[in-house]
């Protein structure tokens, strides 16, 4: 294979979808037998950056259906792909469960409100998946490496104690909401993924949306995060 890893620019010696295969419902897992997994963007890759990352691809796939922010697509397949993996191998769930507690959520698209569960995701093996798909998406984009290190934003997360903290984060979350608002969204199987990237004066902004509202925002190491300007 004559190309380099998307991500540390060896050999490649394998292929990566990026978001993980497992992200996207087969036409059986689908509420109304869609298949999501068509044209999916595939990297070239070698071997560390892909197959020895699959259970943080896992771990992922049930974050992000589990949100109370995933659209009937996620939601579905959580029902279906999930809950069959759950059954066969419950432990991940266990540990994904370790801290929790029951809150009342604020729908504010809906003006509704309800009680859930809320519970402490792995903020270093998000982080690295997210990472992962975020330098795949570049690579895919722009044929080229993204060698800056990254600031990673998931939105869908929140502080349980921390307000300002999660005040902060909105703020920013307006900010990349106005720098991104004339990028096209991209993406063949957009119920599922999208993304947004916006280059400009050597600034790097991508937007990865998951399942319709599970959105995470990766910046050039450089780029202040929380509370700063992008324009």
């Amino acid at each position: 294979m004559n190309k380099i890893c998307y991500f540390c620019g060896e050999p490649a010696t394998s292929r990566e979808h990026s978001p993980p295969k497992c992200i996207f419902p087969r036409a059986k897992d689908s509420a109304d037998q869609t298949d999501y997994r068509n044209n999916l963007i595939v990297v070239p890759s070698c071997d560390i950056h892909n197959t020895a990352k699959s259970t943080d691809d896992e771990y992922l796939l049930y974050i992000l259906t589990m949100s109370i922010a995933s659209n009937r697509v996620g939601g579905h397949h959580f029902l279906f792909k999930v809950y069959r993996a759950i059954t066969r191998r419950p432990k991940l769930l266990e540990r994904i469960m370790i801290e929790h507690e029951y809150v009342t959520a604020h729908d504010t698209i809906n003006n509704t409100w309800h009680k859930t569960l809320a519970f402490k995701v792995d903020d270093k093996r998000l982080n690295s998946v997210f990472t992962h798909i975020a330098k795949a998406i570049y690579f895919n984009e722009f044929q080229d490496i993204w060698n800056e290190s990254v600031n990673i934003l998931p939105e869908f997360t929140l502080s349980f104690s921390d307000i300002k903290k999660n005040q902060l984060q909105e703020a920013f979350i307006n900010e990349v909401n106005s720098f991104l608002s004339e990028t096209p969204r991209k993406g063949n199987n957009q119920d599922a993924f999208y993304y947004q990237v916006r280059k400009l004066d050597g600034k790097t902004v991508m937007r990865l949306c998951f399942y319709e509202n599970s959105k995470v925002t990766i910046t050039s190491k450089q780029l202040p995060t929380r509370g700063s300007t992008l324009r």
